[in-house]
């Protein structure tokens, strides 16, 4: 993006499209939210469910959404600009080449060793046989969406760079409805639908693979075998990594901490944090989210150039962006905070 009004006309537009779809995404989630209570409530599968899927959520935000979409996008961009798609999506094949049997072994490893970690993530838990077996057996159904989601992370962050927004930010809501089919299903169903739900989580990690293989392969990208760590690009990527790892993490492990202290209260305590922080993230996943997926492509291009000038002008331009919707979406959420939890 340059600095003049026809360049930050592109931005706003593609920023309202990606807001467009990811209100869409935030739309079904609390379509989603709605079913998931309807169907389990607080109930022990409640926390059971929320408790299994948080780590591999921790997990997602490190290696897909989070540190490595922050660090990779950079580089990929930098390359496109530079070099041309083609030395781009080799770097995506590289990386991807390393990522995938990483997460592999890493969902491997979570699948064995799942009554362990769910033994420190709960330890109030550890009295009640019931709900940690069945948060056990949750969490082993869903380590693979692992893999399944930075996967699609970096799906994501290939066609992002190259000015392609609208696929990346549809596919969480094939997330949000294979969830709500399967747990509809499942209600109507099954014993424990909770399970049933678990397997919608799995099959939205597929289709979001899928919604942008698409676009992907369109565009020249075959992914492809590609292990070279002498590729100074992957070095670069790997230092960007580093701090930006460290600031995942930290928060991250909040989330963690928030979860253990939860299994130590009543039953239902969890499921109440998931639901109220649910509706938190709905403003910041709306437009902070959208206007970030828009401006980091853009920024990396401009870095890419040494065009620093333009740089700042997109960094300012987001942050106005950001503050002139955020400030008052905080606002709304503490004064209409009881309205909006009993909708």
């Amino acid at each position: 993006m340059t600095n003049t009004p026809e360049a930050k006309t592109g931005m706003t537009r593609s920023v309202m499209v990606v807001g467009a779809a990811t209100l869409s995404s935030r739309v079904t989630g609390l379509m989603r939210d709605v079913v998931l209570a309807w169907i389990i409530g607080t109930s022990v599968q409640a926390d059971a469910f929320f408790a299994a899927f948080r780590l591999p959520n921790f997990l997602r935000r490190i290696f897909a959404e989070g540190s490595l979409s922050t660090a990779f996008v950079p580089v990929f961009t930098e390359l496109n600009v530079t070099r041309g798609p083609k030395e781009a999506f080799r770097l995506g094949s590289n990386v991807l080449s390393i990522l995938v049997p990483l997460l592999v072994a890493v969902s491997g490893a979570g699948v064995l060793l799942a009554p362990q970690i769910v033994a420190v993530m709960t330890p109030g838990w550890l009295g009640d046989q019931e709900k940690f077996s069945l948060t056990v057996t949750l969490a082993r159904w869903m380590f693979p969406y692992i893999l399944l989601i930075s996967v699609a992370a970096m799906a994501m962050g290939m066609l992002n760079a190259q000015g392609h927004f609208a696929a990346p930010a549809f596919a969480p809501v094939l997330l949000n409805l294979a969830m709500i089919c399967s747990g509809i299903i499942a209600g109507l169903t099954m014993d424990k639908p909770v399970l049933g739900i678990a397997w919608g989580v799995l099959l939205g990690g597929i289709a979001q693979i899928a919604i942008q293989a698409v676009p992907l392969w369109r565009r020249g990208f075959r992914p492809k075998i590609c292990l070279d760590l002498k590729d100074p690009h992957l070095k670069k990527v790997g230092r960007l990594l580093v701090p930006s790892l460290f600031g995942s993490t930290v928060y991250q492990v909040n989330m963690l901490v928030i979860t253990i202290l939860a299994s130590l209260l009543p039953s239902g305590s969890l499921s109440y944090l998931f639901y109220a922080d649910r509706l938190m993230e709905f403003p910041l996943g709306v437009f902070a989210v959208s206007v970030g997926t828009v401006a980091l492509p853009a920024m990396s291009a401009h870095a890419a150039r040494k065009d620093m000038k333009n740089l700042q002008a997109t960094l300012s331009f987001a942050f106005r962006q950001v503050s002139l919707i955020m400030v008052p979406a905080t606002v709304g959420l503490i004064v209409l905070r009881e309205q909006l939890m009993e909708v």
